[in-house]
């Protein structure tokens, strides 16, 4: 009988343990079937990844996405080699960390536990399974991930050290990077949290990927408070922050001189930074205003002085 394994199992156990609401959105199932026979059980079915043993059936409505035990045969840092297992433990020892390493037979009412994940989420402490060393260099992106389910369960995180010791960016891409940067920003329930997320990050990544990450999140998400962590002394962020300084004159002179504000916005290339930070604030802020200035153009007098050398460049030479 096919069990189930990986988010919807530890949610379970987490929301019953620590009496939480975790939502569970969907349902992963394991099974030691070959994917023949799953196929002439299911016949409805999309084929979402059978080179590495995955099937999506469809039954009664619902999509539920069923893979063959595996093993890793290989790794190169980031992605496995896989052959297929022939016992859930062997399933389960692959995986990244205690807590995802359970399954659940739903008929039964049983757990497969190899590893003691559900002691782990009784204890709130976030392990590896196995060595956390070799479960970081078979895959570098763990050691980002890591950082997430501890801030999003508010698990200790007991082997961090390792994770900052072991984990190298440099084979994992800045797009998942970014992915897994904006994922942990989501899960965080307070400024103190994201300021934690953003100074491991930092670690992690070292500057040379640091402004590139960074960049893209920016972008894309309110992270005003990032203007107020020391360790963010570089270009991008420092614009960043300079463009939180004039949201703060904008709030806090009522008289302002909009037409120089504006001025200098553009000259500074701020204004996306700005705009970004006014709707994330949102306190004395009026948004649309803010918006319809974003493509206006302003100019000084200065700006619009023109000499003859610039007139006759123009193709104007003799006048009437």
């Amino acid at each position: 009988f096919p069990v189930t394994i990986g988010g919807c199992v530890r949610d379970k156990i987490t929301s019953e343990v620590h009496k939480t609401n975790y939502a569970i959105n969907d349902y992963d199932l394991a099974t030691n079937c070959p994917l023949d026979f799953t196929k002439h059980i299911f016949p409805k079915y999309i084929s979402t990844g059978e080179n590495h043993g995955t099937l999506t059936i469809v039954f009664e409505g619902e999509q539920f996405e069923v893979t063959r035990y595996r093993k890793d045969v290989d790794t190169d840092g980031r992605r496995a080699t896989i052959a297929f297992a022939e016992t859930i433990q062997e399933d389960l020892g692959r995986r990244d960390f205690t807590i995802n390493a359970i399954a659940w037979n739903p008929v039964t009412d049983t757990y497969v536990d190899p590893f003691l994940g559900e002691e782990d989420i009784k204890a709130k402490v976030l392990k590896f399974v196995g060595s956390a060393e070799d479960r970081i260099l078979e895959d570098h992106l763990r050691g980002f991930r890591y950082v997430r389910f501890g801030v999003k369960y508010d698990f200790k995180m007991s082997e961090l050290n390792e994770v900052l010791k072991y984990t190298n960016s440099k084979f994992i891409s800045t797009e998942r990077i970014v992915q897994e940067l904006q994922k942990c920003f989501k899960v965080a329930n307070s400024i103190t949290k994201a300021k934690y997320i953003s100074i491991l990050f930092a670690k992690l990544l070292g500057k040379p990927s640091l402004n590139e990450v960074f960049k893209n999140v920016l972008v894309n998400e309110n992270l005003v408070f990032l203007a107020e962590v020391d360790i963010f002394k570089d270009k991008i962020l420092a614009k960043y922050t300079e463009a939180f300084k004039m949201y703060k004159v904008y709030i806090n002179k009522p008289k302002l001189d909009m037409v120089t504000f504006l001025q200098t916005l553009h000259k500074k290339d701020l204004f996306e930074l700005f705009y970004i930070i006014c709707k994330g604030k949102g306190k004395g802020v009026n948004c649309n205003d803010v918006k319809n200035y974003r493509h206006s153009r302003t100019y000084l007098i200065s700006d619009l002085n023109i000499d003859g050398n610039e007139i006759q460049a123009l193709g104007y030479r003799d006048w009437e």
